[in-house]
């Protein structure tokens, strides 16, 4: 019997750890629970959330700890724990219940299924008393008591209903008419439309693309930046500088100790909620760095490796790899460790010989006696300030990340993700060239060779997390062969080659269906839900199909082997029909479809690294580099020693051999 309890610190997720020991009797999601809720005719409760989630925390200690509103589940309900990070198809499918009966969704995700897991009731967060129109969780518990073993047809009748619905959410296209697509519809006209979308919603004035509650979004500053790049739009130019250089003066990000939160909590990016997740960094840092590679600004460098430092540091795995994420909360109480008072600050300087600077480092920060979060201080720096700092003013920030570190730390999820570890790698490859950091390199590296010896099966089968149980992802494969490229484009290793096109086969083989042209969220090998789904509307992160598409575009290009090329022109023209009715559904696939549209290989032969130092500096999202050892790809093939050849769609332009010539074939200026 899969029971939490049975299984305790053999979790990879501290998320599942934490609950336990709670006296409810907590099941994986797996059938034994749900053979389980057949053999004692019991509904299921679903309860699904992460380890940096503020109210799951909360829900488990009001309820989840009660013995009495256990026990009430005990004896009525088959309770399943679920932690999304680990298990992201779960959490979709029911998730698109939850918003059918009530238009939104949230964590800590509450759903009640039959046995047979189709859902018929879902919410959210669930007080421990009654809070205004929101009934108790024990109300909830009793009245669907009650209705499942007394009007048990509309509980059928209802997770039908359901059921159908949720499944219908997570396969989208099933509703549009994909014949309406123009298969010629070119990148540039879906980019034209993106950013006339994306300008409808940009707050001028402070950044971004929301009111309140206001996220970083990445995808849609890269699209900015790549239409920028493209056509020098300057409104295109100022809403990606805007958003990032108002995100780096506010309180979402960290300024003490380096990280950006998950999101902020107001339209003024002051107060975030303070949960650190390794994506956020990863894709933020992406940002950042091409917004310095276009614009030469020193800012968005020294923001790029701040992310990248605190990814590689506080979150790092103590047996490799990459943490998922640091909580909100430090000793219950959100925020603790992140703010300050004038005294405070004060207290730390004069114990390290930099009193002189309390008044300075207080007004840089805006720290003040009435504070600007629950009367402390959240450190941010005004808009009008630069954020490079003076060898002072690091002196003192250093100081003061000395001093927090003896405060009571957040909780840290140690699970090591292989998406977003992957994403990462990325980023750290990217910065390495464009920084001219080989310390990112080896980052890259290592967190790679992590992910080979704890995220693998020994058939080559990856796992989501490190050491299994959950089979991996389509997101997983298709940021790994992102990884792969990204180490081969920066080493020249063929190595990494060869991993990327055996992850691309296995990605077409586990998750692509080539009559359809979908690509599934799970495997054909994992245990199945009552629907499977397909990952289309880009988020936080980017969606598995379009993180797929991308991935295959590139690993088409660099290993001249047409079945990668294939699939991705497949996917291609069935997501159309998606971006022509919802353009900003999908940011990510934009880029991304504009990237391969734009496709271009530099293949740079022989001992040239100031050739391959060009291509790393520069913004060039449509480029794909190769060059050291050959590899498992005819771009090598009839190539002279020491030269530089760009080409585009098969095509190649006459051979340079000096960085000037190359600049020029590029169109870089």
């Amino acid at each position: 019997m899969a029971k939490l309890k049975d299984v305790g610190e053999a979790l990879s997720s501290p998320y599942l750890r934490s609950h336990a020991d709670n006296p409810v009797e907590w099941w994986l999601f797996d059938d034994d629970a749900f053979d389980e809720a057949r053999r004692r005719d019991l509904p299921v409760f679903l309860s699904v959330g992460y380890a940096a989630c503020h109210w799951c925390h909360v829900m488990e200690k009001e309820s989840f700890s009660d013995p009495t509103l256990a026990a009430l589940l005990n004896e009525n309900f088959i309770s399943i724990k679920v932690d999304r990070e680990e298990r992201p198809d779960v959490d979709a499918l029911y998730m698109s219940a939850a918003q059918a009966i009530s238009g939104h969704g949230g964590w800590p995700l509450s759903v009640f299924t039959t046995s047979d897991g189709l859902p018929f009731f879902a919410g959210t967060y669930f007080p421990k008393t009654p809070h205004g129109q929101m009934p108790s969780f024990t109300q909830v518990l009793n009245a669907l008591c009650d209705l499942w073993q007394n009007r048990r047809s509309e509980v059928l009748e209802q997770a039908h209903a359901l059921s159908n619905a949720a499944a219908s959410a997570v396969s989208p296209l099933t509703r549009l008419d994909i014949a309406k697509a123009d298969p010629a519809t070119s990148a540039q006209k879906l980019l034209r439309d993106a950013i006339s979308a994306l300008s409808d919603r940009f707050d001028a004035q402070l950044g971004g693309f929301s009111g309140a509650p206001k996220f970083p979004r990445p995808s849609y500053i890269e699209l900015c930046l790549l239409s920028y790049r493209q056509n020098g739009d300057p409104h295109c130019g100022e809403m990606a500088n805007t958003t990032l250089s108002a995100m780096a003066h506010g309180g979402i990000y960290d300024h003490i100790g380096g990280g950006i939160a998950r999101y902020s909590t107001d339209r003024l990016w002051l107060v975030p909620h303070f949960e650190k997740m390794l994506s956020d960094q990863a894709l933020c840092a992406l940002s950042y760095l091409h917004a310095y590679q276009l614009f030469g600004d020193e800012t968005f460098a020294q923001v790029a490796r701040e992310l990248l430092t605190f990814a590689t540091t506080d979150l790092a795995h103590p047996s490799g790899g990459l943490c998922a994420s640091l909580d909100a909360d430090a000793g219950g109480i959100e925020g603790a460790h992140i703010v300050w008072t004038p005294d405070e600050v004060n207290d730390v300087l004069a114990r390290a010989d930099l009193g002189y600077l309390s008044a300075e480092v207080c007004s840089y920060y805006t720290i003040s006696a009435e504070g600007n979060f629950e009367g402390t201080s959240i450190p941010l720096v005004d808009a009008q300030r630069s954020l490079l700092r003076s060898p002072a003013m690091e002196s003192a920030r250093r100081a003061l990340r000395g001093a927090r570190d003896t405060r009571v730390q957040p909780l840290r999820d140690d699970k090591v993700i292989t998406e977003w570890n992957a994403m990462a790698v990325v980023a750290l490859c990217e910065a390495a060239g464009s920084l001219t950091d080989d310390g990112f390199a080896n980052h890259a590296l290592a967190v790679m060779d992590a992910l080979v010896k704890k995220n693998r099966r020994g058939d080559g089968r990856w796992w989501r997390t490190s050491n299994g149980p959950t089979l991996a992802f389509a997101n997983d494969y298709a940021w790994l062969i992102r990884a792969s490229l990204s180490l081969y484009s920066h080493f020249g290793t063929a190595k990494h080659l060869e991993r990327a096109i055996e992850l691309g086969d296995a990605l077409l083989a586990l998750f692509f269906d080539p009559e359809s042209a979908a690509i599934y969220t799970g495997g054909n090998d994992a245990p199945g839900l009552f629907a499977r789904g397909e990952e289309l509307f880009d988020g936080a992160t980017p969606a598995g199909t379009s993180v797929s598409f991308d991935a295959l575009s590139r690993l088409g290009a660099l290993s001249t082997q047409s079945r990668f090329s294939d699939a991705a022109q497949k996917i291609r023209i069935r997501t159309l029909s998606l971006l022509d009715q919802q353009i900003l559904s999908a940011p990510d696939l934009v880029g991304a479809l504009f990237a391969d549209e734009y496709r271009r290989e530099v293949v740079i032969t022989g001992t040239r690294s100031d050739l391959v130092s060009l291509i790393q500096h520069a913004y060039l999202p449509e480029v794909v580099l190769a060059f050291g050892e050959s590899a498992a790809s005819d771009l090598f093939a009839t190539r002279q020693e020491g030269l530089a050849y760009v080409c585009e769609h098969g095509s190649c332009q006459a051979p340079v051999t000096s960085a000037q010539e190359l600049v020029q074939s590029l169109g870089l200026h």
